[in-house]
């Protein structure tokens, strides 16, 4: 069955390349849209969609949006505007089965941007000059999307870049032929764990929301991979989140470190007012990039290196306290039920310790954490450690409740 795939660029100067795009998906079959978002320069041929029915969507005019010329940041936000509303109604419409950008800089800006209003799961590629740059961050990225690095590809073709251009039409259509639009049948439970040693918990976890029939939707706790819960919940594809690792990155945002996932953390599910099971999770330490530098308040901490992507560094009373504040921010404003545990008890005997133990620390957080906490938000103390099965089921057990 012939799929449709939107192709997004300035034909005024990648109408080389969108074209070749096009012609390929036409010639395996499918449909292609191509959408004209250039402003300035002449187009070398008509769009599917205009550059003018661009700006009409943005409730303005080209010439209006050409006028800002000298504000060119002004003018690329009025186009956003426009292809967004776009994309989304082709989505609404089902005429939409996977998005393909190119372009350079503004290109890519702009396809980020317009890309973040489509669901997770629909296939998205960009072909870009600046993939992979430092200067692409998780805030512009913010979904799930490939990005193809179009190398030798700025002026229009050559041998180099129409092979960039031919593997990136076999990976939409792959992707768009394998693509399904239908909504999931299950219940979906968004759950966030780290690795074997932090998330022991994972394995009575899964299990026993599956036993219950609920689908598990794991995501690591590590910053970007949880904006895609974020993303998930906004998009309706999350029924209820049962967290026992939900700080750690509320330490990170507190740190300022890489791993943080954005200040708008557990915004979501707040706004979409679905079940929330919550627990602290590690907090005695911080999720650290190598490559980025270490504050000179760290100079005197014992910094684990975990691998070439993480290093652990300890955390500090005072930078507890302030993620517990943070927390109870959140959750005081939640639309929907939210159960907080509370572990009392002491680890198991076997279970590795990582030397940033701070039991002073864990206990300020607790303290101030049920000290700014609304009544209700319910807080359930259990007799156990996080790492007990004990504590596991309690959590399944509050889930259970407030799903019924």
């Amino acid at each position: 069955m012939p799929k449709s795939i939107a192709i997004i660029g300035t034909l005024d100067t990648k109408g080389d390349p969108v074209a070749y795009l096009e012609e390929r998906i036409k010639k395996k079959g499918h449909r292609a849209v191509v959408i004209d978002v250039g402003i300035l320069g002449e187009s070398p041929y008509k769009a599917d969609i205009t550059r003018y029915q661009v700006a009409e969507a943005a409730g303005t005019t080209l010439d209006d949006i050409a006028a800002l010329k000298d504000k060119e940041a002004e003018a690329l936000e009025k186009m956003i505007q426009g292809a967004q509303k776009i994309v989304e109604e082709l989505y609404q419409d089902r005429k939409l089965d996977a998005l393909l950008a190119v372009g350079g800089s503004m290109g890519t800006s702009l396809a980020l941007r317009v890309i973040r209003g489509l669901p997770l799961g629909l296939p998205k590629i960009v072909i870009s000059t600046v993939a992979y740059s430092p200067a692409i961050s998780p805030e512009l990225l913010g979904t799930d999307l490939l990005m193809m690095p179009w190398y030798g590809g700025l002026w229009g073709i050559s041998e180099v870049s129409r092979r960039v251009l031919d593997q990136t039409v076999g990976m939409i259509l792959g992707a768009a032929e394998l693509y399904d639009p239908n909504p999931l049948t299950k219940r979906i439970i968004g759950v966030t764990a780290l690795g074997s040693v932090s998330a022991k918990y994972m394995y009575h976890l899964k299990p026993a929301l599956e036993e219950r029939g609920y689908e598990v939707s794991v995501y690591h706790a590590t910053g970007m991979n949880v904006k895609l819960l974020e993303k998930a919940i906004a998009d309706g594809q999350i029924d209820a989140v049962l967290e026992l690792q939900a700080c750690k990155e509320l330490i990170a945002e507190v740190c300022g470190s890489l791993f943080s996932p954005g200040p708008k953390r557990f915004e979501a599910a707040v706004e979409k007012g679905i079940p929330q099971v919550l627990s602290m999770g590690t907090i005695e330490s911080c999720l650290w990039a190598p490559h980025h530098p270490i504050p000179p308040k760290y100079a005197d901490r014992s910094i684990i290196p975990h691998n070439d992507v993480i290093w652990m560094v300890p955390t500090s009373v005072e930078e507890k306290v302030e993620a517990a504040k943070m927390m109870a921010e959140k959750l005081n404003r939640a639309k929907g039920p939210c159960v907080f545990l509370v572990p009392t008890g002491e680890p198991p005997a076997g279970v590795r310790k990582l030397g940033f133990e701070d039991p002073m620390g864990v206990a300020a957080f607790k303290e101030e954490l049920k000290k700014r906490l609304k009544p209700k938000v319910r807080v359930v103390e259990v007799p156990s450690s996080s790492d007990d099965p004990q504590f596991t089921m309690e959590a399944v057990k509050l889930l259970d409740q407030l799903l019924e």
